[in-house]
């Protein structure tokens, strides 16, 4: 069976690193939502904060799209993005109407923690992913949409990435590779 890993959660949760570092280890392709936002962006030449929206949309649905066509020619795939729960629940529908396996890895921390982690790296990102409308700590805990096993499957690998180490990468690892035999 074909072998999706849909790495997702909360802003700032080390979900990029997580996926390019489990790319690298594993040799499986990855996709990442914002790079494919950065495409369309510059294709497309964004200029309005309000455009964010569509450009979010329009990168999930491509990352939907590749996955099956990459999916056709190699065994498995990492999906990488904030991914909200209609876009789960439409990750998860393709995946069983194709008959792919989904391992989903929803990534978490304390408040504090990865708010500081999101000031830290916003300074340096590009325009196009900045959250201009997240002003305060109160703000970035009101983006942080509570884990819910209903959307995300009873399934899912819960990672607290407040302290992650290279031991905490290691046992996640260990677990995506038993779920991937």
């Amino acid at each position: 069976m074909k072998q999706v890993i849909i790495v997702t959660g909360h802003l700032a949760a080390l979900k990029s690193t997580v996926a390019s570092n489990l790319s690298k280890d594993l040799g499986i392709i990855v996709l990442k939502k914002d790079e494919i936002k950065e495409v369309l962006g510059r294709q497309f030449e964004w200029r309005e904060p309000n455009q964010k929206r569509y450009l979010d949309y329009a990168a999930v649905r491509v990352v939907m799209e590749l996955m099956e066509k990459i999916l056709a020619v190699n065994e498995s795939i990492i999906l990488e993005a904030d991914f909200c729960s209609a876009d789960i629940d439409l990750l998860r529908i393709k995946c069983k109407r194709l008959n792919f396996n989904p391992i989903i890895i929803f990534m978490t921390g304390e408040v504090e923690a990865l708010y500081e982690r999101f000031l830290m790296r916003d300074k340096y990102r590009p325009e196009i992913h900045k959250l201009l409308d997240i002003k305060d700590i109160v703000e970035f805990e009101d983006t942080m949409i509570p884990y819910n096993p209903k959307v995300y499957g009873d399934d899912v690998i819960l990672v607290d990435t407040t302290v992650f180490s290279d031991d905490d990468y290691r046992i996640l690892m260990q677990e995506v590779n038993e779920r991937l035999a």
